[in-house]
């Protein structure tokens, strides 16, 4: 059992991240358990680890790894967010050397992208954080050479259960047989439909095989007939001869 219905499963997120997918394959798969979702802010990744407000948490690396357990995701690129009449506009993509005479303003959220509007300076952030912040009077580019932001699920290692483990086979796409059987120790129905359509594959190939020995082994035996027949035809001609 995962856990009662009455304590909740919480997984905090940081902007940027869509865990709306995983919530959905949760609910499907154990409707009984209540999955709450936390939004939080990045400097508030670590903490609701800390003081359990959530159980798992969807957070950008790097962080604090201490009594954690974390498995990184995926990959952001990082944009940047400019004015909508700067001269990035014209450009698909832009370098950080094309950064270095700009005025870049602090923070990756909504109040730095109201800076940038006002024409005070461009911002540098992750790939979701400009696409969610998006609005008329800005534009985003990304950056190619800038440094990659990276995903990541993390909890507590002292919280190992089932509810995690199933939580990770959902993030890491594994179907709901084998995160069964991956929990219990014992092969889930994934498991046993392979191996037993490998058995199958197996018993097959063998009975093919001993079809194919068994018709070269009668073509063998009439041939040898064959051959001691006309062995015999032709020796009875020489005596009919004589």
């Amino acid at each position: 059992m995962l856990r009662t219905p009455a304590e909740p499963f919480r997984v905090a997120f940081v902007t940027g991240v869509t865990p709306t997918k995983w919530a959905r394959i949760w609910r499907e798969r154990h409707p009984e358990i209540l999955l709450e979702l936390v939004p939080i802010e990045s400097d508030d990744q670590r903490t609701c680890l800390d003081d359990g407000r959530a159980d798992a948490c969807l957070l950008r690396l790097p962080v604090d790894q201490e009594t954690l357990s974390v498995i990184p995701l995926y990959e952001e690129v990082q944009y940047v967010v400019a004015p909508a009449d700067h001269a990035f506009e014209a450009a698909d993509s832009v370098t950080l050397a094309d950064l270095e005479a700009e005025n870049i303003v602090s923070g990756s959220g909504r109040a730095a992208v109201d800076l940038v509007a006002t024409g005070i300076g461009i911002a540098l952030m992750p790939q979701s954080i400009s696409r969610m912040l998006s609005r008329r009077d800005v534009i985003s580019r990304p950056v190619s050479d800038g440094p990659v932001t990276r995903i990541a699920l993390a909890w507590r290692s002292a919280d190992e259960n089932a509810a995690i483990e199933d939580f990770v086979g959902i993030v890491r796409g594994r179907t709901s047989a084998s995160s069964r059987g991956a929990r219990d120790g014992e092969p889930g129905d994934a498991q046993r439909a392979e191996v037993a359509a490998k058995a199958a594959r197996v018993a097959k190939a063998a009975a093919k095989n001993a079809a194919k020995n068994a018709k070269k082994s009668a073509s063998a035996v009439a041939a040898k007939k064959s051959g001691s027949g006309r062995a015999k035809s032709s020796g009875s001609a020489r005596k009919r001869r004589s």
